[in-house]
């Protein structure tokens, strides 16, 4: 079988980046995958919908009913920082209230 380019199949001025924009990634997971997830998340999971809100509140802050949500990097940065046996909730709590207190000269 003949391999298609993609620049055969549309016309782009920017080959590349046309066929980064077009990777799309498949995972597939059964109900047992999802309650193994759970743990995890804080929360039981049984559809795909529960678990994008799931995984979406892992990188959410709500303050006073306005809602941060932190990027995927930065999560990762801040539990790098968390060492020891320090959990991440408590410790992340404790930074974002300390960090706020210095902003604003407190």
């Amino acid at each position: 079988m003949p391999k298609l380019k993609l620049k055969d199949l549309v016309e782009v001025e920017d080959v590349e980046q046309a066929a980064a924009q077009a990777v799309a990634v498949v995972v597939s997971l059964t109900h047992d995958d999802l309650l193994e997830l759970s743990p995890f998340l804080g929360r039981t999971v049984q559809t795909k919908d529960e678990l994008f809100l799931a995984c979406q509140s892992l990188s959410t802050v709500t303050v006073d009913g306005q809602e941060v949500t932190l990027e995927p990097k930065l999560l990762s940065r801040l539990k790098s920082r968390c060492i020891g046996k320090q959990e991440f909730g408590p410790w992340l709590k404790k930074v974002v209230i300390e960090q706020l207190h210095s902003y604003v000269g407190w």
